[in-house]
């Protein structure tokens, strides 16, 4: 993405956020976004990383690691997911990213966008404490649609140094689905408590 400056050296691209190496690769991604270009984004992540993608719209190609979801959305109306997100495990962290863009190459090339980043420390034999980062980030991929067995991956990461607070938001308040959640817990009551 390129920053607000003209300098190549103070621009982050999708390499760089990914990191992935053969030396240090990805091992599971979740990749959400409202526009999908598969093509290029998985020019970008190794071919034995497991793929999980959510996205309002997307290519439709067969590709043996990725897994394709797509959230159940409670209004027939209003069926739009702009959830943009990023979570990259490796062997011994795992890098959270909330960004701006779509995953197509305009918004990576030509476009001005944010993004935040925050890698953990993971461990495959430990379970750590859940908080309220962790907390509400298990709730907003079980809202999406992610499969538990890819949420419980996130019991292994260490969350107690998390910077960044989780906001969600869901399309509507006053329809049956959402009747049965604590409206606190989303979009602006929630950025109001916080």
């Amino acid at each position: 993405m390129r920053g607000t400056r003209n300098s190549p050296h103070e621009t982050l691209g999708l390499n760089d956020i990914l990191a992935d190496t053969p030396e240090y690769p990805i091992q599971y991604a979740l990749f959400t976004a409202y526009h999908m270009d598969e093509q290029y984004l998985l020019r970008h992540i190794n071919p034995t990383a497991e793929v999980a993608l959510i996205a309002q719209h997307t290519t439709n190609e067969t590709v043996r690691h990725v897994t394709r979801l797509l959230p159940e959305l409670p209004k027939p109306d209003v069926q739009l997911m702009h959830t943009k997100l990023m979570l990259l495990y490796y062997a011994n962290s795992m890098r959270f990213v909330v960004l701006t863009g779509n995953f197509i190459p305009n918004d990576w090339t030509v476009v001005q966008n944010s993004v935040f980043v925050q890698d953990f420390h993971r461990n495959h034999d430990k379970v750590f404490p859940a908080n309220e980062f962790s907390t509400t980030l298990a709730y907003a991929l079980h809202d999406l649609g992610v499969p538990k067995g890819f949420i419980a991956m996130m019991n292994n990461v260490d969350f107690s140094l998390a910077v960044a607070r989780i906001v969600t938001s869901v399309p509507s308040s006053g329809d049956k689905y959402l009747g049965q959640r604590n409206m606190d817990e989303y979009g602006v009551e929630r950025l109001a408590s916080i």
